[in-house]
């Protein structure tokens, strides 16, 4: 993998220090009543889609097919408005297209998004069947072992569920909410064929061409994702009992905004129309709709149907409304039901978007860089926070490059929110004030000036361990910190390994040959695990085999390296001279004072050291000097 510059959370924090130097123009960017696609999908009452499937079959390309017309209609088959088509993928993955059948003009679809090794998964439907559901009848499908994709034929409705129990998962239509745009040819002037804006001006030619529908998560307590906006990580209702009536939806919209408001529902940066939910009652679930225009997304807050009756069935059931002024419907159901799932899911479709997200905005950025850093920088003080915080990420980077080769072959986010680790945990759904590291380190936010203590859950069952002190804080609880300005709240998970290189260097190719330190922090049953990915960093020649990665067990008071690398790898090898320099043991239970090296009979002492070789004083139990090679197997035996 190429090495990733990891200079924007300095120059994040950095630029939040003057945000409130510029006001937002608001009065430069429509809101939804001045936009017609958003101002009449939010005045559609539930029930107004009147479409009802038809002629439903499965096509020589294996997907299930149909007809959507109107209620009214007469069946005609020349009668046709648009054509639906569900197809189903590997891991559970469920694409539904709705598109016009013969339209004036091909409408835009995103070319060169959708990979070819995903499109080449597709299952091949062979047989549909027929089941009365809610009164209407309905087309089953197969999705995966446990899942099912149905289309329900009047009113007109899509939706995943598990086998079985028949519980939904992801629906569309369910409140009845959709609504197409058809192209037309222009016959006539008015005001449809063109849309205004202060002094700007859009010629329709074919006229509006927005698409709406209503998307329903069940089983879910939040909805996340949608980015990028400055709020909260699990969404707000913008339309419900309690929200105010002049609330905006969520926009999407690519742009380079220098000024925001915070706790904004406004667009920022990229536009990726993917949401997912969370809940204790089933997991995770995601929807992606690809899609380029500029769309708006509404969540739904309790009571938003007043003439609705929930069924306790449905207590735990989030709707949006996902609006957009083009394109077609090319819409993606990912199933879960665990949130790495949901990811992994994702990533197969479009990873694309994950590798060219931090695109843009350099030079702007950097000069404001420059010119707020004049006084910044100028205290000494805060020159030398700064430089240790560096000097941290330094000392972290093994760790977050394998990390970044776990986001770059499964898609899980090197920052992840507390919930993706911790699913079944309640207290973590909304919890946005920490972040996970990987699945090893836990960081809480201080967001109080001058704060003097902070209060950090920490989820779980196992202790945590203080990135600082090594002291032990208990899973579960709630504890009050002490902070200063030079002290972020981060602890180690126990039950995990995480390596280091912790000799300082200017740049991070100085540090290639340096040895690596294991920090192995244990649970309560004496017990650790963790990896090691290596390549050069700079190349592609990791696709062809040319990496080295590692798997590192504690149990039963041995340590064992093993080679996590698969047989398949590839005919490429990448080799490394480094060594391990450090065993740094905490949790371990009183008594131990020797350890075994094999291959080679060699006993070490276990010994208190530094935590860190500079500047902490706190001492730790470690394994000095085993000299072992990071590339290879060995094991150290606790004698």
């Amino acid at each position: 993998m190429r090495a990733r510059a990891v200079v924007y959370p300095l120059l994040l924090v950095l630029l939040v220090l003057i945000t409130s130097a510029y006001s937002w123009k608001k009065e430069e960017f429509r809101n939804c009543n001045q936009t017609p696609f958003c101002k009449s999908a939010r005045s559609r009452k539930p029930g107004s889609c009147n479409l009802r499937a038809t002629h439903v079959s499965i096509s020589d390309d294996g997907d299930l097919i149909a007809k959507l017309v109107p209620k009214q209609e007469e069946e005609d088959p020349n009668n046709e408005l648009l054509l639906l088509t569900l197809s189903v993928y590997q891991d559970g993955v469920m694409r539904l297209k709705i598109d016009e059948h013969h339209p004036p003009k091909k409408r835009f679809e995103v070319p060169d998004v959708i990979e070819d090794d995903f499109l080449n998964t597709k299952l091949w439907l062979t047989t549909v069947k027929e089941e009365q559901i809610d009164g209407s009848v309905s087309s089953v499908v197969y999705l995966s072992d446990g899942y099912e994709g149905v289309l329900r034929h009047d009113p007109f409705e899509v939706f995943a569920r598990e086998k079985g129990s028949g519980k939904r998962v992801l629906s569309i239509n369910s409140n009845g909410l959709f609504h197409f745009e058809q192209l037309r040819d222009k016959k006539e002037e008015g005001d449809d064929w063109e849309e205004k804006f202060r002094s700007h001006t859009d010629t329709r030619p074919y006229g509006p061409q927005s698409i709406s529908f209503d998307v329903s998560f069940y089983g879910a307590d939040f909805v996340y994702g949608i980015p990028e906006h400055a709020t909260s990580l699990a969404l707000k209702p913008t339309r419900g009992a309690n929200v105010d009536e002049f609330s905006e939806p969520y926009r999407l919209f690519n742009l380079d905004v220098f000024e925001y408001l915070h706790e904004s529902p406004f667009g920022l940066y990229g536009s990726i129309p993917f949401m997912s939910s969370h809940g204790k009652a089933r997991g995770s679930s995601g929807f992606f709709w690809l899609n380029a225009a500029e769309m708006q997304i509404d969540v739904f807050g309790a009571g938003w149907n007043s003439d609705e009756i929930m069924l306790p069935s449905d207590k735990h059931r989030i709707d949006t409304l996902w609006m957009s002024e083009a394109g077609v419907v090319d819409t993606f159901f990912f199933i879960g039901p665990g949130p790495k799932d949901v990811v992994r899911e994702a990533e197969l479709i479009p990873p694309r978007e994950n590798k060219t997200r931090f695109k843009g905005g350099g030079i702007t950025h950097v000069l404001l860089f420059l010119e707020i850093s004049k006084s910044w920088l100028s205290q000494e003080r805060n020159t030398q926070l700064m430089r240790e915080a560096i000097h941290v990420r330094y000392m972290y980077l093994p760790y977050f490059y394998t990390l970044f080769r776990e986001a770059n072959s499964s898609g899980t986010p090197v920052a992840r929110p507390l919930w993706m680790e911790f699913p079944g945990d309640e207290k973590c759904f909304s919890n946005d004030e920490a972040f996970m590291v990987g699945n090893g380190l836990l960081v809480q936010g201080v967001y109080t000036e001058r704060a003097k203590h902070v209060s950090v859950y920490l989820p779980g069952e196992e202790s945590w361990y203080d990135l600082r002190s090594a002291s032990a804080y208990k899973g579960g609880h709630t504890h009050k910190y002490e902070v200063s300005e030079d002290s972020v709240p981060s602890f180690q998970r126990a039950g995990t390994i995480i390596p280091r290189k912790d000799r300082l260097r200017r740049s991070s190719t100085q540090m290639e040959n340096d040895p690596y330190t294991l920090v192995i922090a244990l649970n309560s049953a004496q017990a650790a695990e963790g990896e090691l990915y290596i390549d050069d960093g700079k190349s592609f020649e990791f696709k062809q085999g040319a990496f080295i990665h590692r798997r590192f067990t504690f149990s039963n008071g041995k340590l064992i390296s093993s080679n996590a690398a698969p047989s398949t790898a590839g005919s490429s090898i990448f080799s490394s001279e480094c060594t391990l320099e450090r065993i740094i043991l905490l949790g371990l239970s009183p008594g131990a004072k020797t350890a075994l090296i094999e291959p080679g009979n060699k006993k070490v002492e276990i010994e208190l050291g530094p935590l860190f070789i500079h500047g902490n004083r706190a001492s730790v139990l470690t394994i000095r000097k085993p000299n072992v090679r990071i590339t290879n197997d060995w094991s150290i035996q606790i004698l």
